[in-house]
């Protein structure tokens, strides 16, 4: 019986070292897998080439409108970019041209080339009348990570279709009721809402121009939006889970808005 027992504890305790033996084979693994991520990209050239295009906007400052439902709080961007835009690539695959938005003199346009001997992307710009270069790693096919060398600064961009449709995904996407659930309004990503009234589409405000210091949205009688001056101004404020509309009374020529008392009251269920 003791025989029996003493072979059923040695196999119990070999079992368990084979176990922790491929965890920790795992895990080093996964720190080789990370480290080669901070440092050359993990997708192929090829592959790049067909994703890299199109619009990118700083990961960090969607998050904290994302998390606080304000874009007003964070006008300010910390990142290099609020976003960029990269064309399609030359014809030898490995050079893109970045665009960065919105359009400035403080920011110029900048070639991304790509190292071969280095396996990275390399580009240059200009940064309020300073030359900066960078680096660009793509993480996925929806992160990338810039990292520039003068500045000693990293950032990631995330990819979007374009910069209103991803504000209006991560503030408004979704439906809501009123508070008796008697009646319904929807809002997509692209613009479309249904039932407040006549409106049929809406854009948010994200530049603040035009005497615009609070969070505000533009909401059209027409698809498609239009001109600042063809739509009500909305102001807006999400507060657990409740997202209160506000008509302010605009004047664009003169940049003058006044905030009412009419207020429209919904819960996103």
């Amino acid at each position: 019986m003791n025989k029996k027992r003493t072979i059923y504890i040695t196999l119990i305790g070999f079992l368990t070292f084979l176990i922790l033996f491929a965890c920790n084979e795992d895990q080093g693994q996964k720190k080789i897998q990370l480290n080669s991520e901070s440092r050359s990209p993990l997708i192929k050239l090829s592959t790049q080439a067909e994703f890299l295009p199109g619009f990118w906007m700083s990961d960090a400052y969607l998050k904290k409108i994302e998390q606080s439902k304000s874009i007003y709080k964070h006008r300010f961007p910390a990142s290099t970019f609020y976003g960029f835009i990269i064309g399609k690539p030359s014809q030898e695959v490995d050079s893109f041209l970045l665009k960065p938005f919105p359009a400035s003199d403080d920011e110029i346009d900048a070639f991304l080339e790509f190292d071969r001997q280095k396996n990275v992307f390399k580009g240059l710009t200009e940064i309020n009348k300073k030359k900066e270069r960078f680096e660009l790693y793509p993480l996925t096919e929806e992160l990338i990570k810039m990292y520039f060398s003068d500045l000693k600064k990293t950032d990631d961009y995330r990819k979007v279709v374009d910069e209103n449709t991803e504000l209006r995904r991560i503030l408004f996407e979704g439906t809501y009721f009123t508070k008796d659930k008697q009646m319904s309004y929807t809002f997509d990503r692209n613009g479309k809402i249904k039932g407040l009234g006549d409106y049929t589409f809406y854009e948010v405000i994200y530049d603040f121009s035009g005497g615009v210091y609070f969070d505000a949205i533009l909401l059209y009688h027409t698809s498609g939006g239009g001109a600042k001056s063809d739509a009500d101004l909305f102001k807006y404020e999400f507060k657990k889970g409740v997202l209160t509309l506000t008509y302010v009374e605009a004047d664009w020529i003169l940049e003058k808005h006044r905030i009412t008392d009419t207020t429209v009251t919904m819960i996103k269920i």
